[in-house]
């Protein structure tokens, strides 16, 4: 998933929020690893604004470790706006 932010009156790419990893843990259509190496805040962002919810579990690549998240109906409801 791609973060976007407005600018100068349109939307633009800002960071990459997830990872893929191959993972059995991984195959709800909602569920998606966050990438909190390079974006450390965005794990409490989703919580906080009621995107999405950690599901206790993470994934490893390498040395990285990345959160799992289940995305809420609410949060792609709001993709393609």
């Amino acid at each position: 998933m791609q973060a976007l932010r407005e600018g100068d009156g349109f939307w633009e790419p800002y960071a990459t929020l997830t990872v893929n990893l191959c993972d059995a843990r991984n195959q709800n259509a909602s569920y998606a690893y966050v990438d909190a190496n390079n974006l450390p805040a965005a794990p409490a962002f989703l919580v906080e604004n009621g995107l999405a919810s950690f599901t206790g579990a993470c994934g490893t690549s390498g040395f990285c470790t990345y959160p799992l998240f289940a995305f809420t109906s609410e949060f792609f409801a709001t993709c393609g706006e």
